[in-house]
């Protein structure tokens, strides 16, 4: 099945599923981009603020989340070089299912964010 792009210039209807290319946006990019799958920056927050619920429900890795849940959802609160793991256990939004799987894993608690690229560090 081909998949549907949004016409340049033309305002995605906010009502319409989220293509693939839309989903694959907003879970995988920080923001709008030339060359997104959404019109404006505008355009991609309102299918953020549309679609939230069904992409959260998505199936993902445990202590992941959507680029878009960073940005518009909780702007700003990632300290530099943090993971989304990271930053959702020093915020306390892990629980239930996604928790107990993570604590089950090897590696748990997450490592807390040094600030520091670990490129710099790796290789100091």
């Amino acid at each position: 099945m081909p998949r549907r792009k949004t016409p340049h210039g033309k305002r995605r209807n906010p009502d319409a599923e989220l293509t693939r290319d839309e989903l694959t946006d907003l879970w995988r990019s920080g923001g709008y981009w030339p060359g997104s799958p959404f019109v404006s920056a505008a355009d991609r927050r309102e299918a953020w603020e549309k679609h939230r619920e069904q992409v959260l429900a998505k199936p993902h890795n445990p202590g992941s989340r959507p680029g878009a849940f960073w940005q518009y959802d909780h702007p700003g609160v990632l300290l530099p070089y943090e993971t989304s793991l990271q930053g959702l256990y020093r915020l306390g939004m892990l629980e239930g299912d996604e928790l107990a799987e993570l604590q089950a894993g090897h590696g748990w608690p997450p490592e807390p964010a040094t600030g520091l690229d670990p490129l710099l560090v790796l290789y100091e």
